[in-house]
């Protein structure tokens, strides 16, 4: 009898390990006769871990639903492949929406702004772009892919407005030289007009989403 007992008691201890740990996913009572091995249930709505559901609509901490990867946009990143956003003429405007989802990416526009050919007209309406985003996201202006556009206040970077606004140009006729006073004078024009600008959207720091922006160009 000794030995029967002692085999009684082991087999009711074997069987009590058995089901120890093993639990439905979401803190659900013991599931007999499916033990995977300690803590791993192998039957649906398996728990794998403390706090983290493994079915389907997974969250991310925090109430998030991690959703879809974010998809990078089809706006080109090098300034040699610009997506054209074409002519503005004065009253005119233009608009291009996209994404930034890490910090080494870029987007890349060209617009044109051609100047008016009519006298006093001087270049013709004001040159706008304005950048509607999170608080990471700039732009910089360039005249081609290998100059920078510079102005008073210097090399316009991480803006997110810029205007040019042509009130340094004239119709100026100077009684020393043989000029002909029906043709403009744009010699007082400290910078030259904006007739082809290339912007570059960025990112001047994170945190990183998928969140939109949206690039306005008016005259």
């Amino acid at each position: 009898m000794g030995r029967l007992a002692r085999r009684i008691t082991l087999v009711a201890l074997l069987g009590a390990l058995a089901f120890a740990g093993c639990a439905k996913g979401g803190g659900g009572e013991p599931r007999p006769r499916l033990d995977a091995g300690p803590g791993v249930d192998a039957g649906p709505g398996a728990d794998a871990g403390p706090g983290v559901d493994a079915g389907p609509g997974v969250d991310a901490g925090g109430g998030t639903d991690a959703g879809p990867a974010c998809v990078d946009d089809t706006i080109p990143d090098d300034c040699a492949m610009a997506e054209m956003l074409g002519v503005v003429d004065v009253g005119g405007s233009t608009t291009a929406t996209g994404k930034i989802p890490v910090l080494s990416d870029s987007d890349w526009f060209v617009v044109q702004f051609p100047p008016l050919s009519m006298p006093g007209e001087l270049g013709g309406g004001t040159p706008t772009l304005t950048l509607e985003g999170d608080s990471t996201m700039v732009f910089e202006v360039r005249a081609s892919c290998e100059a920078t556009v510079t102005c008073g206040e210097g090399v316009p970077r991480e803006l997110t407005s810029y205007t040019f606004t042509d009130d340094q140009s004239a119709m100026e006729v100077n009684p020393e030289d043989m000029r002909d006073p029906d043709v403009e004078d744009y010699r007082v024009r400290e910078v030259a007009w904006p007739s082809e600008l290339y912007v570059r959207v960025s990112r001047r720091g994170g945190p990183v989403d998928c969140s939109d922006y949206t690039l306005t160009v008016t005259r």
